[in-house]
């Protein structure tokens, strides 16, 4: 035979064949014995074989895991981890949570489960939380995330058939803890890399020693229900006795002595618990509690990154932990007020972003309150709901106390009083789990001066229902009291159920601290007038019995208890026969007199004696209360030309498609040319809308300013230069589309969530974490980001960021197209040769967001012709943008710009122009689904309301077109504050409509 090699072929060839049948088999053993449910026998020869494949079918069981989107304090929708699917965010870990996922490699005392029995499990319920995954769930519940089917299989009713999607507030069937074994002391866990051999030269200081190790573990039932038959397969989670301990364990030990009875507690508030000191004015608990790990992971090291991260140094303390609760009302005045704010808008223009000394306060409450505000949310609700159980408001139960949890309410009563199903209790204690429901406007609130006053140990927040007390001292340092009174001043402002309530400051705290739009004011120490008012406002003269119109709070200090004004104002409290109405709060004042004391320590506690209330309490430092209340007058402001500004342009481009944009992905402004100032004019086909503005006018809701801000002119050498800069877009729409092209994907305009090709086990921990990241660095392109860029965008420790981004490649993988990693090392990337420093860049991963802008871009260079481009970037909108991204990770969106309100306006004025395009073309259907995209994406923005308008009155339908601008524009209230029907620009495009009244045309 001759020398050509064809043997050596033939060798590796059968080579191949026999390694790929034994790893083949091992996949059909371990495949056949998971699809009967049963563990599959471990036979000798194939342990290696047989490891591998229930490695890869772990894997794939990753196609089912959870990812959710929001915080810290309450639920928001969940999204999924399918298959090579990562969805975010994943809210941060509570203590609890860190504890349960701490180090893998540390000591750990677990419970094994015993095997099931044929018949269906016993099992318990458990309410899917921010944050949680079905994996997450699985290995905090049951010992091993790979038992994630288990809870699939018991749950294909409230999964809705998609285990890839879970929803926080859904209650899922949970297999109940199996018989407890005991685990011999000094028992370790096994983590990912580990074997016998290292695991017996940590415990027993011999690596031979191992198969003491398999002897002693051999009859431990482990957490899959698997045991350890298999010096060569050890499994994460598994649990390896210490026979050295065991040992040890035997030996006689004296009896412990017995422990000190516990000191007896008021049966009325929380156990009053030793908790370390806080520090500031006002301590909180952090959003995420710090974790004990060791050294960061080296770059492109494989080694897990623990949760190390701890509240961010920008994020205000005031409104954490205690003061979750007036962080989840600020967040929604904040939100309701920003709604009514962008009616103002005008195409081709933004919402004027905050400025830079508001914006770690705005990302506070993004951070802290987002969450928060659902749980604030509910409570208003239910209380709500309760009200209407009564006849009338002489009836309802007198509410002293509310403990409020992430999962249950729990009213403490003023006497016994019996509440209606589904309040469950008796005496003066009652209990409901919290619940979303539908939230009646109408519906009377039934304790305006209920307000948060602290939290306990285990996370609860109580609200003291003022009122109940009517007139209160606040002792203790100065400091401390004054730091509760703002924080129940700002709280009461804002808060959703105190919207009858006057907050007013009489000669305390300071006047930048008052916020009057939400009916809190600042009073001088020598208004004699405002005394007469408030004083006649609690007169029990008046005759207002149990249902009063307002509620007052009147915060003063002990020199003005002598004011006659002040007096008489806790007189009338204090004999006022049926409802007071008000409450009276004395800083620095004495408990007697029948004043209830709330006492504030030195050490950051609160204490009520008469309700045997002892919690950590609540604060607002003097900074924090000033820039809640600057922030909540400046969204205040509606005037229209403060509120309109062109889209900000990001400097730091100046290369590639984005340095031709603004933000918006619309050319910048030196790039183009205006339209003619006569709207009779053509613009020609070097714009967008080549007909005269006059035009577009006549047949769709914009005016001929609109049209000049959204369709200008571009020059030739514009069109060009887009064109050259941006070669390969055709390719990377058409990749987008393409569900068969295996490049990593990120989804930003509508729920957030990545996918790429690789192994997705790196995240399945901190999925939001990782996605925001990987989001950051795609949208920053070629300039990457330093380390410092990086921990300061993603709120992580800077000696952490090496670890966090080497997981980050690990999960991006080898780009198939170039066969280099997605994510250079830092330090070798181009942008790190040309700075001098290391700079995380990712290449090759397409991103929605910037889709749509070099789309927008290009079509607007291509003029007429471009209209298809904006119809393309159009269809990669699926929700609002950044939908989901509030937590760890993704508050680089909310900077300045506040990139998801400025996408959001961007999509707007896209649909605006298809719309506008189709309308005057009498395509309907076309300006129709360009508008179901614009109110997709931005709800509460007018102008898609306007263009749906006309094209239901085009359609011939105008009594859903005279409903939508009742029910949408004239009658529209974004909160309690009364609203003109109308804005300036909605005026300006409906009057063309001819109606003088909004539900019936002339």
């Amino acid at each position: 035979m001759a020398d050509d090699g064809t043997l050596l072929v033939l060798l590796l060839s059968i080579v191949a064949w026999v390694g790929w049948a034994y790893l083949a088999w091992g996949l059909l053993v371990e495949a056949s014995a998971r699809a009967r449910g049963i563990n599959a026998r471990r036979m000798r020869g194939f342990a290696l074989s047989q490891g591998a494949a229930a490695k890869l079918l772990d894997v794939a069981a990753l196609l089912f895991a959870a990812v959710p989107s929001l915080a810290p304090l309450t639920a928001a929708p969940a999204h999924a981890v399918p298959g090579l699917v990562v969805e975010a965010p994943l809210a941060p870990a509570t203590a609890k949570q860190t504890a349960a996922i701490g180090s893998d490699r540390a000591p750990a005392e677990i419970t094994a489960q015993a095997p099931s029995s044929p018949a269906e499990p016993a099992t318990v319920p458990y309410t899917v939380r921010q944050g949680d995954s079905l994996w997450k769930i699985a290995k905090n519940l049951l010992g091993d995330g790979r038992r994630y089917h288990e809870l699939i299989a018991l749950n294909t009713h409230a999964l809705n058939g998609d285990p890839g999607f879970i929803v926080p507030g859904t209650v899922l069937r949970v297999p109940e803890s199996r018989a407890a074994q005991a685990v011999p002391d000094g028992a370790y866990i096994v983590a990912p890399g580990d074997t016998l051999s290292e695991i017996a030269a940590d415990l027993l200081r011999d690596a031979n020693r191992w198969p003491e190790l398999v002897e002693a573990s051999k009859s431990t039932i482990q957490p899959d229900g698997d045991r350890l038959t298999d010096p060569d397969l050890i499994r994460p989670g598994w649990t390896i006795t210490n026979p050295a301990a065991t040992t040890a364990s035997l030996s006689p030990v004296a009896p412990a002595p017995p422990a000190p009875a516990p000191e007896p507690t008021a049966p009325e508030g929380p156990s009053a618990v030793e908790e370390p000191a806080p520090t500031g004015v006002a301590a909180k608990r952090p959003i995420e509690a710090p974790a004990e790990v060791g050294g960061a992971v080296a770059d492109g090291e494989d080694g897990e990154i623990e949760d190390d991260d701890q509240a961010p140094a920008w994020l205000l303390p005031g409104l954490t932990g205690a003061g979750s609760v007036l962080a989840g009302c600020l967040f929604l005045t904040v939100r309701a007020r920003r709604r009514a704010r962008l009616r103002l808008r005008k195409p081709g223009y933004v919402i004027a972003p905050l400025p830079p000394k508001l914006v770690n306060v705005d990302k506070s409450i993004h951070l802290a309150g987002a969450d928060a505000a659902a749980r604030v949310t509910h409570l208003h609700a239910m209380l709500g709901e309760l009200s209407m159980s009564y006849p009338s408001m002489e009836y309802f139960p007198r509410i002293a106390t509310v403990e409020l949890s992430d999962t249950t309410v729990t009213l403490r009563l003023g006497g016994e009083a019996g509440l209606p199903k589904p309040w469950t209790g008796s005496g003066g204690s009652w209990t409901v789990p919290l619940r979303a429901q539908a939230l009646d406007p109408e519906r009377w609130p039934p304790a305006p001066l209920l307000v948060s006053v602290g939290d306990d140990a285990d996370g609860h927040v109580w609200l003291l229902n003022l009122e109940h007390l009517r007139r209160i001292a606040l002792t203790g340092p100065t400091d401390r009291v004054e730091a509760f009174a703002r924080h129940v001043a700002a709280e009461i402002a804002l808060s959703p159920w105190a919207h009858i309530t006057d907050v007013d400051a009489y000669g305390v705290l300071e006047s930048e601290q008052a916020m009057p739009s939400a009916d809190y004011v600042h009073h001088v120490e020598d208004d004699s007038a405002f005394l007469a008012w408030a004083t006649s406002a609690v007169d029990p003269e008046r005759g207002d019995g149990f249902d009063p119109d307002r509620f007052h709070v009147l915060l003063t200090n002990r020199d003005h208890t002598t004011d006659a004004g002040v007096r008489t104002f806790g007189e009338h409290l204090a004999g006022h026969p049926a409802r007071p109405a008000g409450v009276l709060i004395v800083l620095g004042g004495q408990a007697d007199d029948g004043f209830a004391e709330i006492e504030l320590t030195e050490d950051g506690r609160l204490r009520v004696p008469a309700l045997g209330l002892d919690v950590r309490a609540a604060g607002l430092s003097a900074p924090e209360a000033a820039s809640v209340a600057s922030i909540v007058e400046l969204v205040d402001d509606l005037d229209v030309q403060a509120a309109n500004v062109p889209y900000p342009v990001d400097e730091t481009i100046t290369e590639g498609p984005g340095a031709l944009v603004d933000i918006g992905g619309s050319l910048r402004a030196e790039l183009v040319r205006p339209r003619p100032e006569d709207p009779a004019v053509a613009a020609g086909p070097a714009s967008l809308l080549p007909a005269p503005a006059a035009e577009y006018e006549a047949v769709a809701p914009v005016t001929t300013g609109d049209v000049a801000a959204l369709a200008p002119i571009i020059p030739p050498e514009t069109a060009t230069k887009v064109a050259d800069t941006d070669p390969t877009l055709d390719g990377d729409v058409a990749d987008w589309f393409d569900t068969k092209v295996r490049r990593p994907r990120v989804w930003l305009l509508g729920p957030v969530k990545a996918r790429t090709h690789a192994d997705p086990t790196p995240i399945a921990k901190r999925p939001g974490l990782y996605t925001g990241a990987l989001a950051y660095l795609a949208l920053r392109g070629a300039r990457g980001a330093t380390t410092d860029q990086a921990a300061n965008a993603l709120d992580i420790n800077p000696d952490r960021v090496r670890g966090h981004m080497s997981i980050v490649r690990k999960w991006l993988g080898v780009n198939l197209r170039t066969g280099t990693p997605h994510m250079p090392p830092a330090d070798r990337s181009d942008a790190a040769k040309e700075r001098g420093v290391p700079v995380y860049l990712v290449e090759d991963v397409l991103v929605d967001l910037g889709l749509f802008q070099r789309l927008r871009a290009r079509g607007e260079a291509r003029g007429e012709n471009g209209l298809e481009d904006l119809r393309t970037a159009l269809k990669l909108v699926s929700g609002q943008p950044f939908e989901h991204a509030d937590t760890k990770g993704w508050m680089w969106v909310f900077e300045a710009n506040r990139l998801d309100l400025t996408i959001a306006a961007a999509i707007v004025d896209v649909a605006c122009i298809v719309a506008a395009h189709a309308l005057r073309s009498d395509d309907l259907p076309g300006a129709r689904w360009a508008v179901e995209v614009a109110r997709k994406a931005s709800p509460h923005d007018e102008n898609p309301v306007l263009h749906e308008i006309e094209v239901l009155l085009r359609e011939g339908n105008q009594e859903a077109a005279q409903v939508l601008f009742h029910d949408a524009i004239a009658s529209r209230r974004d909160d309690r504050r009364p609203e003109p029907g109308a804005f300036e620009h909605t005026q300006a495009v409906s009057a063309r409509w001819h109606w003088t009244d909004p539900r019936r045309p002339n």
